[in-house]
């Protein structure tokens, strides 16, 4: 049975690197037996309401940020 995911990115935070590479993410954590569940942050406090309306992920993983 597979393990369920919210993947939260905040793909324009920092140097922006996560852009480029969520696809390969993506797949190591497919490859790992993870039904994903991807989540673009679209404004503050946007990630802190998507993690509250998941909550019934297994593991929540989180990418992007400034500091």
């Amino acid at each position: 049975m597979k393990k369920k995911m919210l993947f939260v990115v905040n793909a324009n935070a920092g140097k922006k690197i996560m852009s480029t590479k969520l696809c390969e993410v993506a797949d190591l954590f497919v490859k790992a037996n993870y039904e994903i569940h991807l989540h673009l942050s679209q404004g503050i406090n946007d990630i802190y309401t998507t993690i509250k309306e998941y909550n019934d992920m297994d593991c929540i993983v989180c990418s992007g940020g400034d500091g």
